[in-house]
């Protein structure tokens, strides 16, 4: 069975540590990036091609829901 790839966005280190930990347990699930910044997030999903961003809807201009 193929891994579901998921790339983490979230400006606090904390949050992104507590779903990397908490993803990591579940067998069909690889985090295969994560950033605090929008940019960056937009630039690994276009290299990656993750099949899920658990992207923070409220990060700062432009905002997370915006580069949904």
């Amino acid at each position: 069975m193929d891994l579901i790839r998921v790339l983490l966005v979230d400006e606090h280190p904390v949050l992104r540590e507590g779903l990397r930990n908490l993803l990591r347990h579940i067998p069909d699930i690889e985090v295969v990036g994560e950033t605090a910044r929008l940019q960056e997030a937009v630039q690994l999903a276009e290299r990656i091609r993750p099949e899920i961003v658990l992207m923070d809807a409220a990060l700062p201009e432009p905002g997370g829901l915006d580069a949904t």
